[in-house]
């Protein structure tokens, strides 16, 4: 390859580069943000697993919106935790804990029946 060759490789790989930097800080500039502020007053929102991490914070979100929020967690005593905790940062939060075992078809079809019946 000659110095012409090597000097296209070199300003193809400074291309591919700054694409990639870019790309990777329009992405890191997105992340976290919500453009939308509709409210959800009437609608119906399930987050199953929001007894932490993202699922309590959609959850949250979702109240904050206005939505009738139920979560289904394994773990009964952690969703209590959530939905106090969610209460206390919005007292009008419209929030309601279902015991749900996605991992357990009985369970998925109990909290089917009884998300039916509310």
């Amino acid at each position: 390859m000659g110095v012409w060759g090597q000097l296209r490789l070199v300003h193809l790989w400074r291309f591919l580069l700054t694409c990639v930097y870019q790309f990777g800080t329009n992405l890191l500039r997105l992340r976290g943000r919500v453009k939308s502020d509709k409210k959800l007053n009437g609608q119906v929102v399930v987050v199953t697993g929001a007894n932490t991490g993202i699922g309590k914070e959609t959850a949250y979100h979702m109240t904050l919106r206005e939505a009738k929020v139920y979560i289904g967690c394994r773990d009964v005593v952690k969703g209590e935790t959530a939905v106090k905790d969610i209460v206390a940062l919005n007292p009008k939060a419209d929030i309601k804990l279902l015991k749900l075992d996605l991992s357990s078809l009985q369970s998925v079809r109990h909290f089917a029946k009884e998300l039916s019946q509310l």
